[in-house]
């Protein structure tokens, strides 16, 4: 029985970068004998144990071989004879197809070091197309390995375009397609994870709407969100490029978690309103800043202003005192009426009066 640390945690330790996660390849042993070590079993396709001291995910060798559509339709031999390099095979990319054994020496028998050296992200082999989860992968890692200058293999291009007129995309569940997504909102490069699906036609079926995007669309939501403090703030981003029913077309897709989802919509709903800043758009203004005003949580609200602020080439300070000023507006007791419903209409025709005076 041999272990190795494969895949992301080398490419990472190769590259100076910070490994956030370690998975091990374990060849020569049985599940019985994992289990006998302490291992638990955690894996339902194949088997995947987590370490019974430091919780890693060891996965035994294993090959594979494409009986159905989509991302699951795998069948696996993860026999004890399963060795090494054939396990590597099956990775994606080359530089996430080397290993490192308990000496330090790493095991790279598909050319992982060279391509790392030469910042390219290149497939393993032609068996790459039968998996469609590659696609949005491959995207992912542009995003996630940008700032170390790293490009896609035109090789690898074809094959995502070749994956995509197969159909093969439709097969993907959504919440692995948000997985992935969630993973380059994490970093400053969303626009490179939809540009490369957009060159490789791969931004149907779970991006469509995106399929909109100018050049000149990309740069803007490059430059909006590239230090944005957090990922749903940087998807606010792209739904206020979409506008609102594209971006609830979109956010209903992927299954967005429903305590960002009215975020971004209302990002998405007010943007352009906000952007235009006319005095003839005095009663939107208003009704979208209170919109925000009463955002809950207040760290959101607060992301969310940000994004506004910078979509709308607006101080952000400003922006951040005008609305919380119309937000703790109130009528004075002598002016205020006896029914709820025409309280709130004076309400807010007085800030609404208040929003003109903006306007001089």
């Amino acid at each position: 029985m041999k272990t190795y640390l494969v895949g992301g945690a080398v490419r990472d330790q190769l590259l100076g970068r910070e490994v956030r996660e370690r998975d091990h390849v374990v060849v020569g042993a049985s599940e019985q004998e994992m289990v006998k070590r302490g291992f638990t079993r955690v894996g339902h396709a194949f088997p995947v144990f987590l370490h019974p001291e430091t919780g890693e995910e060891h996965a035994l060798a294993r090959k594979e071989s494409k009986v159905a559509p989509g991302h699951t339709g795998f069948e696996f031999d993860a026999s004890k004879g399963v060795d090494l390099v054939t396990d590597l095979k099956r990775r994606d990319l080359t530089v996430n197809a080397m290993a490192k054994d308990e000496d330090g020496k790493i095991i790279d028998p598909y050319g992982g070091r060279i391509d790392l050296e030469r910042r390219v992200l290149r497939h393993v082999s032609d068996a790459f197309v039968e998996d469609p989860l590659r696609v949005l992968r491959v995207a992912r890692f542009s995003a996630e390995l940008r700032d170390f200058g790293f490009s896609v293999a035109d090789d690898t291009l074809a094959l995502m375009r070749e994956i995509a007129d197969a159909g093969e995309l439709d097969h993907l569940p959504s919440e692995r397609v948000f997985g992935e997504l969630a993973r380059v909102l994490e970093t400053r490069w969303l626009d490179v994870f939809l540009s490369v699906l957009d060159r490789t036609g791969c931004l149907a079926p779970w991006f469509v709407e995106c399929q909109q995007f100018t050049s000149a669309d990309y740069a803007k939501l490059g430059t909006w969100q590239r230090d944005l403090p957090s990922g749903v703030a940087r998807f606010a981003v792209l739904g206020a490029l979409l506008g609102e029913d594209a971006c609830q077309a979109l956010v209903t897709r992927l299954g967005q978690p429903k305590q960002h989802s009215r975020a971004v919509s209302l990002v998405a709903r007010h943007a352009q309103t906000v952007r235009r800043w006319r005095a003839d758009d005095a009663e939107s203004i208003c009704d979208a800043l209170v919109a925000f005003a009463n955002l809950k949580p207040a760290l959101v609200r607060d992301e969310m202003l940000q994004v506004i602020a910078r979509v709308a080439e607006i101080d952000q300070a400003v922006l951040n005192a005008r609305t919380q000023a119309l937000g703790a507006l109130r009528l004075s007791a002598q002016s205020k009426p006896t029914q709820g419903r025409e309280y709130g209409r004076l309400l807010r025709a007085a800030r609404i009066e208040l929003v003109k005076t903006w306007f001089g």
